[in-house]
């Protein structure tokens, strides 16, 4: 029978490796998702979240099921926070824009559309907020329904949705002025 996350907080809290390993195994792939969308390198992703899970094993404590917040409401705020701190960290000596991921496909022009699409978009999200950036991510990348990525972020859903509007407004402006044009095909 697999265990649920609450549990195997617990017993992490007694020190338990297997749990830990247990519930890592659970959920890498999806904090790595959010955590790649927020930084943009796959690198930097993987960072996140080995310091995030870091974070939990030296500090089990710090969640509280007693708050109602489910663990993975939980976690996917402190990746986020520790997405966001890794871009803050990197945007203090470098002002460029999200370096492109190495392409895979096999023709040149396939690989240069891609690099392309991947720099308009890096471009178009880098003029939203931290706060917009986040919303945005965990809404339309992972899914999230609007109260859940508010209970993400610690904020009210009417200010969560108050940021997508806002992002998407930037989004748009971004498309419309041209700022964009030159990445896309």
């Amino acid at each position: 029978m697999t265990s649920s996350d609450q549990e195997l907080m617990r017993r992490i809290c007694q020190g338990d490796s297997q749990a830990f390993a247990e519930l890592t195994h659970r959920h890498g792939l999806l904090f790595y998702r959010v955590a790649y969308r927020i930084v943009g390198q796959r690198d930097d992703a993987e960072d996140v979240v080995q310091a995030a899970f870091l974070k939990l094993w030296e500090n089990p404590t710090a969640w509280k099921p007693d708050r109602n917040a489910q663990f993975t409401t939980w976690f996917y705020r402190v990746v986020t926070n520790q997405a966001l701190g890794q871009v803050r960290q990197r945007t203090k000596g470098d002002d460029s824009a999200l370096d492109a991921l190495p392409d895979t496909r096999p023709t040149a022009e396939d690989r240069h559309a891609d690099h392309d699409r991947h720099r308009a978009l890096s471009a178009a999200l880098d003029t939203l907020t931290r706060a917009q950036r986040s919303a945005l991510v965990l809404c339309v990348y992972e899914g999230m329904t609007n109260q859940q990525a508010a209970d993400v972020m610690g904020i009210r859903l009417k200010a969560l949705q108050a940021l997508l509007v806002r992002a998407k407004q930037r989004l748009r402006r971004h498309v419309h002025d041209g700022e964009g044009k030159g990445y896309g095909t």
